[in-house]
């Protein structure tokens, strides 16, 4: 009888300790950064350019911009997911420079060339910077589409309840850390807190623009019920019929979304 109090006891305490452990590394845990070298050489199949954005807190965030062929419509701001780099992401521009629109995604701190330290504030700061970017390059606000996949959903809805720009997409989004952490995770006690961090349904209370959601119906991460919070901010809402997180993009539907929202 004893052993098995000793059992349980060890249970209770470990348990208490993983949940503790998460509510208190969950900026080290929500992020698969993949580093860079600084000289390293981007190369693709098609045009681009290579920016490096600083401020006072970060001193490079590196960038690719990619310029349509055809008469610009716009800029696309591209806010990527919690992992991969530029070597990967550059390709997420393809199907907008199809649709005539400019578009520039930088790496977050600790990604790819980018420096700094991974979490809220970071993948926020590279938002603003490639807005501030933007205005600088003259573009004007009414022009700028801004697109956040995954983790980039939660620096996207952050710009749009600060900044005034045409449109938002959200792809694969989630609600909060401790929604999202709960759904995939529901044996976890989550830390009141989590559900004040990376926050999209509360940064889209005050978003003043058409805001469209493209999720895939086979989602293993950003599962429906962690971005069921966002429905009611959201003008329109595509499901990519079996898509999962990670391949949404390579679907017809997503492309025809797309087309949808940004040439009518």
């Amino acid at each position: 009888m004893r052993k098995w109090m000793w059992f349980i006891g060890f249970l209770v305490i470990g348990y208490a300790f993983v949940c503790l452990y998460v509510c208190k590394n969950i900026d080290r845990l929500a992020f698969n950064k993949r580093k860079l070298p600084e000289d390293h050489a981007f190369d693709f199949p098609f045009e681009f350019e290579e920016i490096d954005l600083q401020s006072d807190q970060y001193e490079r965030i590196n960038c690719l911009f990619f310029k349509t062929r055809k008469s610009s419509k716009g800029l696309v701001l591209f806010l990527h997911g919690n992992s991969r780099t530029l070597e990967r992401w550059a390709y997420a521009s393809k199907p907008f420079t199809e649709l005539g629109y400019d578009i520039i995604i930088p790496d977050y701190p600790g990604f790819g060339k980018s420096i700094g330290v991974p979490n809220e504030a970071g993948i926020k700061a590279a938002a603003d910077l490639i807005y501030q970017w933007a205005i600088d390059q003259n573009y004007s606000a009414d022009s700028i589409i801004v697109v956040g996949r995954s983790m980039g959903s939660i620096a996207a809805s952050w710009l749009a309840s600060k900044d005034a720009f045409k449109t938002l997409i959200l792809e694969t989004p989630f609600s909060n850390m401790g929604k999202i952490v709960k759904v995939n995770f529901p044996f976890l006690h989550v830390c009141k807190g989590m559900y004040n961090m990376y926050t999209a349904d509360q940064y889209l209370q005050t978003a003043s623009m058409p805001v469209y959601m493209i999720r895939a119906e086979k989602d293993q991460v950003t599962k429906h019920k962690s971005n069921e919070d966002l429905l009611p901010f959201t003008t329109k809402m595509y499901e990519i019929k079996g898509a999962s997180h990670g391949n949404i993009a390579s679907f017809d539907e997503y492309k025809e979304a797309l087309e949808e929202i940004l040439l009518n």
